[in-house]
């Protein structure tokens, strides 16, 4: 059995994963201009790439430059 911190990471890593293709379904329908017209969207979308950029931050900030070439 998996211990309790393990599962939720999991949980977290694969919300993260579903919301990133969301994320990638809506970019590739948009239209030019869209994220200028549309501050709300541009405001997610700006909030959950600042968010990834935190996390693969804190996940490799122990890792070394060959270990991150390596993933």
């Amino acid at each position: 059995m998996m211990p309790q911190g393990s599962r939720s990471r999991l949980r977290r890593d694969e919300m993260r994963t579903i919301v990133a293709h969301i994320y990638r379904l809506v970019a590739t329908d948009l239209r030019p201009r869209a994220l200028q017209e549309d501050a709300t969207l541009r405001s997610k979308l700006t909030d959950w790439i600042v968010d990834t950029l935190k996390y693969l931050q804190s996940a490799t900030a122990g890792l070394s430059v060959t270990t991150l070439y390596l993933k």
